[in-house]
């Protein structure tokens, strides 16, 4: 009888080992499904951040190239405008670099808002 209850103990402590590597996968599994997913998501938050970054790029290049069209009626106010336009421009263009080179949710959330991250994740789905 008791080597019974030995053999019953030991398929359960076995069947318990196997259940538990078994589960064990499933969470390696779900974890790289979820990784993947989450790879997935900033890559698309990436690409609407950029398509974004460059209109505003192309708007702002638009505005100073008619700024700087009337030349010859170039004042000190007006030169004024134009620098500020164009450092408005460099900073646009380095927010698109940081952009491009961002490699994580953690990265973007340090050039934009939280807020604005989460609202093109809305529109993404």
């Amino acid at each position: 009888m008791e080597y019974l209850l030995i053999i019953i103990a030991g398929a359960f402590i076995a069947l318990a080992i196997y259940i538990k590597e078994d589960e064990e996968k499933l969470m390696t599994k779900i974890e790289k499904e979820l990784e993947l997913r989450k790879e997935e998501v900033f890559f698309k938050v990436k690409d609407k951040i950029e398509e974004k970054v460059i209109r505003e790029v192309l708007e702002k290049m638009k505005k100073l190239e008619e700024t700087i069209a009337p030349i010859p009626s170039l004042n000190f106010k007006n030169s004024l405008k134009i620098e500020k336009q164009c450092l408005d421009l460099v900073i646009t263009l380095g927010i698109l670099k940081s952009t491009r080179c961002s490699n994580g949710f953690e990265t973007l959330g340090e050039i934009f808002e939280k807020n604005e991250i989460v609202e093109i994740m809305e529109e993404i789905k």
